[in-house]
């Protein structure tokens, strides 16, 4: 038989705050590191405000914003292996519940996240494959914060950044 796809609507237990999305077999969290601020990547769990993010729902999914430099998870193509990076356009995702943890998924696409072998090393890149219940595309939410506003401090250094 083929693989069902979750009936539960993707927002669905996921209320909208600041979360760290984190790896469930790596325990590494999704990043945009200081060395490239396009890039996404898979770091050790820190108190980086790369590692933040500001989850909201949209439509009948999610965008996931960076809080440390307030772009967005996105992804270039439905290609497999195509890399996830942050852009200042805003994507939707789908999560997909499965059981405590979560998929995230392209949406209209058969596509979600994936930690690249599922490895635990900093630096490990984060891209789409197609949908399964391989450890590595298990993803785990953990909440920050709960106010969704704009925090003084990023609005003012976004405003001086220009």
């Amino acid at each position: 038989m083929g693989q069902e796809q979750s009936n539960i609507p993707s927002y669905h237990g996921l209320q909208p705050g600041v979360y760290r999305i984190v790896s469930v077999p790596a325990d590494t969290a999704i990043t945009i590191p200081s060395r490239g601020v396009e890039r996404i990547e898979a770091w050790q769990r820190s108190n980086d405000e790369g590692q933040k993010w500001l989850v909201k729902p949209s439509g009948d999914g999610y965008t996931f914003q960076n809080r440390k430099h307030s772009t967005y998870m996105s992804v270039g193509s439905t290609d497999v292996q195509s890399q996830v990076y942050a852009s200042k356009f805003p994507t939707k995702w789908e999560l997909l519940k499965q059981g405590d943890h979560y998929l995230i998924n392209k949406p209209g696409n058969d596509r979600v996240l994936d930690l690249h072998w599922g490895w635990f090393t900093n630096g490990n890149k984060i891209h789409i494959r197609p949908r399964d219940n391989h450890a590595c595309k298990h993803w785990k939410f953990e909440f920050l914060k709960d106010d969704t506003k704009p925090d003084t401090f990023y609005i003012l250094r976004n405003l001086f950044s220009l």
